[in-house]
This record gives structure tokens, sequence and C-alpha cells, in this order.
């Protein structure tokens, strides 16, 4: 899931750069005003993503029934 978020974000930061770069600005000026611009939306987004897990990671509520261990038939 992590790897999910970070991969999206990523592709984010590189398309909004490559816009830039299309509308005549220099590399490293794309790739700032893209870090700076897009920077917002990629925390909430893994903000909202590690909210979403803790009560999995914590075994609260409707994740607990994942972290449960079932013992083999004797």
């Amino acid at each position: 899931m992590c790897m999910g978020v970070a991969t999206a974000n990523s592709i984010l930061l590189v398309s909004f750069s490559r816009d830039r770069m299309n509308a005549g600005a220099p590399a490293r000026q794309a790739a700032l005003e893209a870090g700076h611009t897009r920077i917002r939306p990629v925390i909430m987004t893994a903000l909202a993503m590690i909210i979403g897990m803790v009560p999995m990671a914590l075994g609260f509520g409707e994740g607990r029934a994942s972290r449960t261990r079932r013992s083999a038939a004797p």
C-alpha cells in the first residue's frame, strides 16, 4: 500500500515537472516548482493513508480480523 502511494505521488511530481518544462521552464526551476506546488497534496495523501492504516496496525475495529492468529486444529 505504501509503495503504491509513493509511486503515485512521484508520478504526479514528474508529470507536473515535465508540464512546466514543456512550457519553457528550465529543468531545475521546473523541479522546484513541482515540489513546491505538489507538496501539500503529497502530504495529505500520505497522511490519509497512514491514518487509515493505524487501526489495522494496532488491531482495532474492522482491521482486527486480519491481525489475529488462527490456531491450527488439534
